[in-house]
């Protein structure tokens, strides 16, 4: 079963991307601050990162360039609901997979895991 670590503040839909992945057969981790993903990151580290680039201890950009320092292999997903262009370029030139705009569909979403994990 394939781990992943989903780093996202709202709850309601860190919850939402936790159960839909169950369907898929992933395990999945909660993390709801750059610090608690960090920890988690080092001491369970997962085959698929997913992480908002707004969190209340900081940008998610700064556990993208920790994965990247620490784990090269690892697939990285980064989401964001900020329109602003310069968001998705920076997040593919620091080293993510793919960037995901909020609101995402669900197949959107799946599929971009499903890419990254096969």
């Amino acid at each position: 079963m394939k781990k992943v670590l989903i780093v996202e503040d709202e709850l309601d839909l860190s919850q939402l991307l936790k159960n839909v992945l169950k369907k898929f057969g992933y395990e999945t981790t909660l993390a709801h601050t750059i610090k608690e993903g960090m920890i988690e990151l080092d001491e369970n580290p997962p085959a698929l990162l997913i992480s908002d680039v707004s969190l209340p201890d900081g940008s998610g950009f700064s556990i993208l360039e920790h994965a990247r320092e620490t784990s090269p292999e690892l697939s990285v997903i980064i989401i964001s609901g900020n329109l602003d262009q310069g968001i998705r370029e920076r997040a593919l030139n620091k080293g993510a997979d793919e960037f995901l705009e909020k609101p995402f569909n669900l197949l959107t979403f799946i599929k971009a895991v499903e890419n990254l994990s096969s």
